[in-house]
């Protein structure tokens, strides 16, 4: 109905001050551009947010495990063709869950 909630994630990475979209598949081809890295921001409506990081909407358990398997695949990639990459690389599931009220008509 109107008032069921609806998930979405984003799967970021932090490294060297750097965030890194790791369900951005083109990621994997700019290790350390600077053009690639994303900024944290922060809206009355969105509270804080990733801008700019691919959101995916997820249905079901299955839509969670394919979009999780290309982030962990983009992060192996970038590790491997990254020789700075160590254990102070974070990766960041950033999960959102909404209600819209029809009723109400806010979120």
């Amino acid at each position: 109905g109107s008032d069921d909630p609806t998930m979405s994630f984003s799967f970021v990475e932090i490294y060297n001050e750097r965030i890194i979209d790791l369900l951005d598949l083109e990621c994997t081809d700019h290790t350390d551009d600077d053009d690639h890295s994303l900024a944290i921001r922060s809206n009355v409506d969105q509270g804080v947010y990733v801008e700019d990081a691919i959101d995916v909407r997820c249905r079901n358990e299955s839509d969670v495990s394919a979009a999780i398997e290309v982030a962990l695949t983009t992060r192996e990639k970038r590790l491997a063709t990254n020789d700075t990459h160590d254990s102070r690389a974070h990766a960041v599931l950033i999960l959102k869950l909404e209600r819209y009220s029809k009723s109400r008509g806010k979120r």
